[in-house]
Protein backbone atom coordinates (compact mmCIF):
# COMPACT_ATOMS: atom_id res chain seq x y z
CA UNK A 1 0.00 0.00 0.00
CA UNK A 2 1.49 3.28 -1.33
CA UNK A 3 -0.92 5.48 -0.59
CA UNK A 4 -1.97 6.81 3.45
CA UNK A 5 -4.91 5.73 5.22
CA UNK A 6 -6.33 9.48 6.60
CA UNK A 7 -8.05 9.25 9.78
CA UNK A 8 -10.28 11.52 11.00
CA UNK A 9 -11.07 12.87 14.25
CA UNK A 10 -14.93 13.75 15.13
CA UNK A 11 -15.36 13.36 19.32
CA UNK A 12 -16.87 10.86 21.04
CA UNK A 13 -16.20 8.79 24.13
CA UNK A 14 -12.99 7.18 22.07
CA UNK A 15 -11.09 11.03 22.61
CA UNK A 16 -12.36 11.23 26.40
CA UNK A 17 -11.16 11.25 29.71
CA UNK A 18 -12.11 11.63 33.03
CA UNK A 19 -11.95 15.44 34.40
CA UNK A 20 -11.84 16.65 38.24
CA UNK A 21 -15.10 16.08 38.90
CA UNK A 22 -15.28 12.48 36.90
CA UNK A 23 -16.93 13.76 34.14
CA UNK A 24 -15.81 12.59 30.64
CA UNK A 25 -14.27 15.28 28.29
CA UNK A 26 -13.09 15.38 24.90
CA UNK A 27 -8.86 15.58 25.18
CA UNK A 28 -7.69 13.59 23.18
CA UNK A 29 -6.38 14.46 19.46
CA UNK A 30 -6.30 12.19 17.13
CA UNK A 31 -2.56 11.62 17.03
CA UNK A 32 -2.79 11.16 20.51
CA UNK A 33 -5.49 8.61 20.13
CA UNK A 34 -3.46 6.44 16.97
CA UNK A 35 -0.45 6.74 19.32
CA UNK A 36 -2.54 4.82 21.98
CA UNK A 37 -3.08 2.48 19.62
CA UNK A 38 0.65 1.69 18.65
CA UNK A 39 0.51 3.87 15.28
CA UNK A 40 3.23 6.31 16.58
CA UNK A 41 5.64 5.32 14.11
CA UNK A 42 3.48 5.39 11.00
CA UNK A 43 1.73 8.94 11.89
CA UNK A 44 2.55 11.18 8.68
CA UNK A 45 3.13 8.56 6.53
CA UNK A 46 1.35 5.48 6.07
CA UNK A 47 -1.18 6.88 8.30
CA UNK A 48 -2.34 10.79 8.69
CA UNK A 49 -4.06 12.36 11.37
CA UNK A 50 -6.85 14.55 11.25
CA UNK A 51 -9.21 16.70 13.82
CA UNK A 52 -12.33 17.94 11.54
CA UNK A 53 -14.80 18.01 14.69
CA UNK A 54 -14.95 17.87 18.28
CA UNK A 55 -18.77 16.76 18.90
CA UNK A 56 -21.14 14.58 21.05
CA UNK A 57 -22.77 12.44 18.62
CA UNK A 58 -25.71 12.39 20.39
CA UNK A 59 -26.33 16.37 19.51
CA UNK A 60 -25.16 16.09 15.81
CA UNK A 61 -26.95 18.13 13.67
CA UNK A 62 -27.98 17.78 9.67
CA UNK A 63 -25.27 20.88 8.85
CA UNK A 64 -23.26 18.91 11.34
CA UNK A 65 -23.34 16.03 9.31
CA UNK A 66 -22.84 17.72 5.70
CA UNK A 67 -19.58 19.20 7.12
CA UNK A 68 -18.25 15.85 8.04
CA UNK A 69 -19.69 14.06 4.61
CA UNK A 70 -17.60 17.11 2.96
CA UNK A 71 -14.10 16.50 4.83
CA UNK A 72 -14.33 12.74 4.18
CA UNK A 73 -15.23 13.30 0.73
CA UNK A 74 -12.08 15.64 0.65
CA UNK A 75 -10.11 12.91 2.67
CA UNK A 76 -11.02 10.24 0.75
CA UNK A 77 -9.34 11.78 -2.57
CA UNK A 78 -5.32 10.41 -2.77
CA UNK A 79 -6.29 8.33 0.22
CA UNK A 80 -6.55 4.24 0.20
CA UNK A 81 -9.04 4.56 2.61
CA UNK A 82 -10.21 6.94 5.26
CA UNK A 83 -11.05 5.56 8.65
CA UNK A 84 -13.33 7.99 11.03
CA UNK A 85 -13.45 8.12 14.83
CA UNK A 86 -16.93 8.82 15.87
CA UNK A 87 -19.35 8.71 19.09
CA UNK A 88 -21.69 5.23 19.13
CA UNK A 89 -24.64 7.08 19.97
CA UNK A 90 -25.66 8.37 16.10
CA UNK A 91 -22.70 6.73 14.32
CA UNK A 92 -25.57 4.15 12.50
CA UNK A 93 -27.53 7.21 10.93
CA UNK A 94 -23.73 8.77 9.98
CA UNK A 95 -22.57 5.63 8.21
CA UNK A 96 -25.75 5.21 6.94
CA UNK A 97 -24.91 8.74 5.29
CA UNK A 98 -21.93 8.01 4.04
CA UNK A 99 -22.68 4.82 2.46
CA UNK A 100 -25.43 6.46 0.19
CA UNK A 101 -23.33 9.84 -0.53
CA UNK A 102 -20.11 7.52 -1.81
CA UNK A 103 -19.56 5.07 -4.31
CA UNK A 104 -17.65 1.78 -3.12
CA UNK A 105 -14.42 2.52 -4.47
CA UNK A 106 -12.35 4.19 -1.55
CA UNK A 107 -13.07 2.12 1.77
CA UNK A 108 -14.20 4.32 4.67
CA UNK A 109 -14.20 2.73 8.25
CA UNK A 110 -15.82 3.95 11.48
CA UNK A 111 -14.75 3.25 14.81
CA UNK A 112 -15.34 4.45 18.31
CA UNK A 113 -15.19 2.98 21.73
CA UNK A 114 -17.49 2.41 24.69
CA UNK A 115 -14.97 3.17 27.13
CA UNK A 116 -12.99 6.41 27.45
CA UNK A 117 -9.46 6.90 26.73
CA UNK A 118 -8.39 6.81 30.46
CA UNK A 119 -9.66 3.84 31.58
CA UNK A 120 -7.99 0.58 33.38
CA UNK A 121 -9.37 -1.27 29.99
CA UNK A 122 -9.73 1.36 27.19
CA UNK A 123 -11.31 -0.56 23.86
CA UNK A 124 -10.73 2.29 21.95
CA UNK A 125 -7.39 1.64 21.10
CA UNK A 126 -8.47 -2.20 19.77
CA UNK A 127 -10.52 -0.76 17.42
CA UNK A 128 -8.73 1.79 16.18
CA UNK A 129 -6.15 -0.71 15.01
CA UNK A 130 -8.94 -3.33 13.83
CA UNK A 131 -10.57 -0.74 11.74
CA UNK A 132 -6.82 0.11 10.21
CA UNK A 133 -6.77 -3.52 9.67
CA UNK A 134 -9.54 -3.66 7.70
CA UNK A 135 -9.54 -0.59 5.92
CA UNK A 136 -5.89 -1.78 4.45
CA UNK A 137 -7.61 -5.32 3.70
CA UNK A 138 -10.15 -3.78 1.75
CA UNK A 139 -7.24 -1.41 -0.01
CA UNK A 140 -5.69 -4.64 -0.93
CA UNK A 141 -8.46 -6.16 -2.37
CA UNK A 142 -9.88 -3.35 -4.20
CA UNK A 143 -12.82 -3.35 -2.22
CA UNK A 144 -14.63 -0.08 -0.72
CA UNK A 145 -17.89 1.43 0.91
CA UNK A 146 -18.55 2.12 4.29
CA UNK A 147 -17.91 -0.08 7.19
CA UNK A 148 -18.12 -0.72 10.95
CA UNK A 149 -15.36 -2.56 13.05
CA UNK A 150 -16.06 -2.09 16.56
CA UNK A 151 -15.70 -5.21 19.75
CA UNK A 152 -13.72 -7.72 16.73
CA UNK A 153 -16.98 -6.98 14.26
CA UNK A 154 -16.91 -6.10 10.78
CA UNK A 155 -20.21 -4.73 9.75
CA UNK A 156 -21.30 -3.16 6.75
CA UNK A 157 -22.82 0.17 7.15
CA UNK A 158 -26.15 -0.04 5.80
CA UNK A 159 -28.30 -2.00 8.27
CA UNK A 160 -25.99 -1.42 11.50
CA UNK A 161 -27.45 -0.51 14.84
CA UNK A 162 -26.77 -0.19 17.91
CA UNK A 163 -28.12 -2.83 19.84
CA UNK A 164 -26.30 -2.69 23.38
CA UNK A 165 -25.62 0.67 25.55
CA UNK A 166 -22.43 -0.64 26.79
CA UNK A 167 -20.98 -3.83 25.20
CA UNK A 168 -17.67 -4.05 23.78
CA UNK A 169 -19.24 -5.10 20.85
CA UNK A 170 -22.80 -3.19 20.89
CA UNK A 171 -23.44 -2.90 17.03
CA UNK A 172 -25.34 -5.79 14.97
CA UNK A 173 -26.42 -5.61 11.24
CA UNK A 174 -30.72 -5.93 10.51
CA UNK A 175 -30.46 -7.29 6.97
CA UNK A 176 -27.39 -9.94 8.02
CA UNK A 177 -28.92 -13.58 7.51
CA UNK A 178 -31.07 -12.21 4.42
CA UNK A 179 -33.09 -9.53 5.92
CA UNK A 180 -35.00 -7.21 3.25
CA UNK A 181 -32.99 -3.85 2.38
CA UNK A 182 -35.73 -1.21 1.23
CA UNK A 183 -32.81 1.33 0.35
CA UNK A 184 -32.87 0.91 -3.41
CA UNK A 185 -36.94 1.77 -3.06
CA UNK A 186 -36.38 4.41 -0.90
CA UNK A 187 -33.93 6.18 -2.89
CA UNK A 188 -34.03 5.21 -5.91
CA UNK A 189 -31.40 6.56 -8.65
CA UNK A 190 -29.98 9.08 -5.27
CA UNK A 191 -27.46 6.62 -4.07
CA UNK A 192 -23.48 8.04 -4.62
CA UNK A 193 -25.44 11.07 -5.66
CA UNK A 194 -24.40 14.60 -3.05
CA UNK A 195 -27.08 16.90 -1.73
CA UNK A 196 -27.32 19.51 1.58
CA UNK A 197 -29.32 17.46 4.15
CA UNK A 198 -29.47 20.84 6.33
CA UNK A 199 -33.00 22.40 6.37
CA UNK A 200 -34.59 19.09 6.20
CA UNK A 201 -37.35 17.86 8.62
CA UNK A 202 -38.05 14.04 8.80
CA UNK A 203 -39.01 12.99 12.06
CA UNK A 204 -39.71 9.65 13.24
CA UNK A 205 -43.16 9.28 15.14
CA UNK A 206 -43.52 5.74 17.27
CA UNK A 207 -46.41 4.09 18.17
CA UNK A 208 -48.39 2.04 20.85
CA UNK A 209 -50.65 0.71 22.35
CA UNK A 210 -53.45 2.90 22.95
CA UNK A 211 -52.11 5.50 20.35
CA UNK A 212 -54.60 8.17 19.28
CA UNK A 213 -52.83 9.54 16.57
CA UNK A 214 -52.30 12.82 18.44
CA UNK A 215 -48.52 12.79 17.75
CA UNK A 216 -48.84 11.55 13.84
CA UNK A 217 -51.27 14.66 13.62
CA UNK A 218 -49.15 17.31 15.00
CA UNK A 219 -46.04 15.80 13.17
CA UNK A 220 -48.15 16.30 10.26
CA UNK A 221 -48.96 19.71 10.99
CA UNK A 222 -45.51 21.02 11.10
CA UNK A 223 -43.39 21.85 7.53
CA UNK A 224 -42.07 18.44 7.47
CA UNK A 225 -40.58 16.89 4.35
CA UNK A 226 -40.75 13.56 5.10
CA UNK A 227 -41.77 11.11 7.71
CA UNK A 228 -41.19 7.59 9.30
CA UNK A 229 -43.19 5.95 10.98
CA UNK A 230 -42.00 3.21 13.74
CA UNK A 231 -44.76 0.95 13.81
CA UNK A 232 -45.93 -2.35 15.57
CA UNK A 233 -45.30 -5.75 15.07
CA UNK A 234 -44.70 -5.87 11.06
CA UNK A 235 -46.26 -3.10 10.12
CA UNK A 236 -49.24 -2.31 11.52
CA UNK A 237 -50.65 0.63 13.72
CA UNK A 238 -53.82 1.85 15.96
CA UNK A 239 -56.96 2.56 13.91
CA UNK A 240 -56.53 6.58 14.91
CA UNK A 241 -52.87 6.41 13.71
CA UNK A 242 -54.27 4.64 10.56
CA UNK A 243 -56.51 7.75 10.19
CA UNK A 244 -53.97 10.10 10.81
CA UNK A 245 -51.57 8.86 8.08
CA UNK A 246 -55.00 8.90 5.62
CA UNK A 247 -55.73 12.47 6.16
CA UNK A 248 -51.86 13.29 5.41
CA UNK A 249 -52.21 10.88 2.56
CA UNK A 250 -55.35 13.28 1.33
CA UNK A 251 -53.98 16.53 2.13
CA UNK A 252 -50.06 16.05 1.03
CA UNK A 253 -49.58 13.53 -1.06
CA UNK A 254 -46.35 14.30 -2.27
CA UNK A 255 -44.86 14.14 1.58
CA UNK A 256 -43.12 10.56 1.69
CA UNK A 257 -43.87 7.97 4.20
CA UNK A 258 -42.13 5.25 5.62
CA UNK A 259 -43.51 2.47 7.52
CA UNK A 260 -40.67 0.72 9.93
CA UNK A 261 -41.03 -1.38 13.24
CA UNK A 262 -40.16 -1.11 16.72
CA UNK A 263 -39.23 -4.87 16.47
CA UNK A 264 -35.40 -5.66 16.07
CA UNK A 265 -35.36 -8.52 13.92
CA UNK A 266 -37.79 -9.44 11.09
CA UNK A 267 -38.78 -6.45 9.42
CA UNK A 268 -42.20 -4.87 7.69
CA UNK A 269 -44.25 -7.22 5.31
CA UNK A 270 -47.43 -4.99 4.15
CA UNK A 271 -49.73 -8.26 5.40
CA UNK A 272 -52.30 -7.81 7.52
CA UNK A 273 -55.89 -6.18 6.68
CA UNK A 274 -57.89 -4.06 9.06
CA UNK A 275 -58.02 -0.53 9.95
CA UNK A 276 -54.36 -0.38 10.98
CA UNK A 277 -52.70 -2.99 9.06
CA UNK A 278 -49.75 -3.10 7.17
CA UNK A 279 -51.74 -3.48 3.86
CA UNK A 280 -54.27 -1.30 4.44
CA UNK A 281 -51.29 1.46 5.15
CA UNK A 282 -49.91 0.14 1.94
CA UNK A 283 -53.38 0.50 0.06
CA UNK A 284 -53.36 4.42 1.42
CA UNK A 285 -50.16 5.99 -0.13
CA UNK A 286 -48.93 7.00 -3.55
CA UNK A 287 -45.27 6.12 -5.01
CA UNK A 288 -44.06 8.21 -1.77
CA UNK A 289 -44.80 5.65 0.49
CA UNK A 290 -42.70 3.17 0.66
CA UNK A 291 -42.22 0.03 3.74
CA UNK A 292 -39.22 0.02 5.88
CA UNK A 293 -38.09 -3.68 5.22
CA UNK A 294 -35.30 -4.95 7.94
CA UNK A 295 -33.53 -1.75 8.68
CA UNK A 296 -34.25 0.18 11.85
CA UNK A 297 -36.07 3.51 12.05
CA UNK A 298 -32.95 5.72 12.44
CA UNK A 299 -31.25 4.69 9.31
CA UNK A 300 -34.54 4.75 7.03
CA UNK A 301 -35.07 8.28 8.14
CA UNK A 302 -31.33 9.22 6.98
CA UNK A 303 -32.34 7.09 3.66
CA UNK A 304 -35.33 9.39 3.25
CA UNK A 305 -33.31 12.53 4.03
CA UNK A 306 -30.37 11.83 1.43
CA UNK A 307 -33.29 10.89 -1.11
CA UNK A 308 -34.70 14.40 -0.61
CA UNK A 309 -31.57 16.10 -0.29
CA UNK A 310 -30.62 15.03 -4.22
CA UNK A 311 -34.06 15.96 -5.30
CA UNK A 312 -33.96 19.28 -3.49
CA UNK A 313 -30.69 19.64 -5.69
CA UNK A 314 -31.47 18.10 -8.88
Amino acid sequence: MTLPIRVLGTGGTISCTHDASGHLVPTLNTADLLAQAGFAGQLGATLVADDVMSIDSSSVTLSQLDELLGHISRAREGSAAVVVLHGTDTMEETLMAVDLRFGADVPVIFTGAQRPADDPSPDGPGNIAGAVELAQKLYDQSGGGAWLHFGGEDLPARGAYKAHTTADAPFRSAVAGGGDDPTPVICGDSVGRSGTLAGLRVPIVATYSGDDGSLVRFATSQPIDGLVIEALGSGNVPQPVAEALGELATRRPEVPVVISTRVVEGGVAAIYGGAGGGASLAALGTGAWATGGSLRPSQLRMALLHRLAVQKES
